[in-house]
């Protein structure tokens, strides 16, 4: 075997393995799509400890918060997603809220200031399916916004403000 035709055989072997490399990329779902599986997967507690699934709101756009009642910027963010849940703006947007906290926190502050939405609990373990939805901090509050196939529109790390949530309530609405 002369150079020549070595120099072919490892660019053709070369070539067939990434080749194969990009089918299996193409095949493999994308981190994102992997992670908002595993969210719509899950089913947590209310307060009261029913369990809700959130594969039942598949079909619609969600907005899903991730939150405590022991975070400050939380809890100032919550009135405003409460009153934006109720708006005209998000009519076919489902909104959850996820706690990570002990749900007798979660009653006393429903109780005080209620949600037109679900407020579900969990605990740290939430934490690594934060980081692979795109909060590597695993900081508090995040928001993620599905389209209404599931699919990851925005996350936003840290408090909302009214323009920014509205801006993606008018995006959400044009898919639905």
């Amino acid at each position: 075997m002369n150079k020549r035709q070595v120099l072919i055989g490892a660019t053709a072997l070369a070539a067939a393995l990434l080749g194969a490399f990009a089918a299996i990329q193409l095949l493999r779902p994308s981190e994102s799509e992997a992670a908002t599986r595993a969210l719509l997967a899950l089913s947590l507690p209310d307060a009261a400890g029913r369990a809700t699934p959130l594969a039942q709101w598949k079909g619609k756009p969600m907005v899903v918060n991730f939150w405590a009642t022991w975070c400050p910027p939380c809890r100032e963010e919550m009135p405003m997603l409460a009153a934006a849940a109720q708006s005209p703006a998000a009519q076919g947007i489902q909104f959850v809220g996820i706690a990570m906290d002990d749900a007798r926190a979660v009653a006393a502050y429903a109780e005080n200031s209620p949600a037109p939405y679900p407020l579900l609990v969990t605990g740290m373990e939430i934490g690594p399916l934060m980081a692979r939805l795109g909060n590597g901090a695993q900081a508090l509050p995040f928001t993620v916004f599905l389209d209404r196939d599931g699919a990851l529109h925005q996350v936003k790390l840290g408090e909302l403000k009214a323009a920014e949530l509205d801006a993606r309530l008018q995006e959400l609405s044009a898919q639905k």
